[in-house]
């Protein structure tokens, strides 16, 4: 399980005033979305009443209450220990606030997602807590402007101890880290798990969206919607073809080479995954029970990104696939 605290913070750690945010930025607002769409939040019940239209679409609601057993759209637990037990090894899981909740977390959380403001609120009641031994490990500049009223910057830090970034593959650069969420912002538009990985990377290698999306669009739903090797998988594939693949048909070593770093994905992801098969990864149990298969894709509504894995699949695939990239 990978624990992600993401919060906006200002200069002298105030994340808020009378249970509302400090600061209305829209590119804080839309990395908070790519950053937890398709995963797990997790918050106190203040932080769910300040939410506007209530449970946040296309995520898993998880609130911390001992007043109420019940919400609509949520899950209800009464501890921040309770919650995680509940949430499974591979899932990635994000502590979205108040203050006690962020109290509670640091300790155990493996990166601070933050938005740091370039301010001191003249008023605030909820801080964010110490954060100075953590170290940082990515950056990204803003300026204010019509629609920011301060500068700020975007910042990942990793606890201390982690190994650090010039020797961590697991941790991407800007701009590959970029098309990991592209590819989950893409499985949630309602393109297919093939389609989502390939259109978020065929660009490096020349290929133009459309063909990226036709090329891939078949090996959806574990090729054709007949469950067998995940999709997710199969876009990573191809997109690795693309930098490794020989073009000589008698070129072997070539061959062996693309061969071997096809293996290496794949295994990571079954690693990752437990499987690389769809109907295992749906909890179909390996196999497709006679007469369900069907060529209808499923209606993608909140039920259906709820009770479906699929995102994360995707979000696995194409990180391994970036890891692989960065290597190359």
């Amino acid at each position: 399980m990978s624990i992600r605290i993401i919060a906006a913070v200002a200069r002298n750690n105030a994340i808020g005033n009378n249970n509302k945010l400090l600061y209305w930025l829209p590119s804080d607002l839309r990395r908070f979305k790519q950053l937890t769409t398709g995963h797990t939040i997790i918050m106190g019940r203040n932080t769910f009443l300040s939410l506007p239209k209530g449970a946040l679409p296309n995520r898993r609601n998880i609130v911390l209450s001992h007043t109420v057993s019940s919400i609509d759209g949520c899950e209800v637990y009464g501890s921040l220990d309770e919650a995680l037990v509940k949430c499974s090894s591979d899932e990635e899981v994000y502590i979205i606030g108040g203050a006690s909740v962020y109290a509670q977390a640091i300790d155990r959380a493996d990166m601070l997602c933050l938005t740091e403001v370039d301010d001191i609120p003249d008023e605030a009641d909820a801080f964010f807590p110490d954060y100075s031994s953590w170290i940082e490990a990515w950056s990204e500049e803003h300026t204010k402007d019509e629609k920011h009223s301060h500068d700020f910057r975007f910042v990942d830090y990793k606890r201390p101890g982690i190994v650090d970034d010039d020797k961590n593959p697991h941790v991407l650069t800007d701009a590959l880290e970029q098309r990991v969420q592209k590819a989950v912002e893409l499985f949630m538009e309602g393109y297919n798990c093939s389609q989502s990985v390939v259109a978020a990377f065929a660009d490096m290698y020349g290929m133009n969206r459309d063909t990226a999306l036709r090329v891939s669009a078949g090996f959806g739903g574990g090729v054709g919607r007949l469950r067998m090797i995940c999709g997710a998988v199969s876009g990573s594939v191809m997109i690795a073809g693309m930098y490794c693949g020989q073009t000589e048909g008698d070129d072997r070593q070539g061959k062996a080479s693309c061969y071997k770093e096809i293996q290496e994905i794949i295994e990571e992801f079954k690693r990752e995954n437990g499987s690389v098969i769809c109907a295992e990864l749906l909890g179909l149990n390996g196999a497709v029970p006679t007469g369900s298969l069907s060529y209808v894709p499923a209606e993608r509504n909140a039920a259906y990104y709820a009770k479906r894995p699929c995102a994360q699949k995707v979000e696995s695939a194409a990180r391994i696939l970036a890891r692989h990239i960065m290597m190359s």
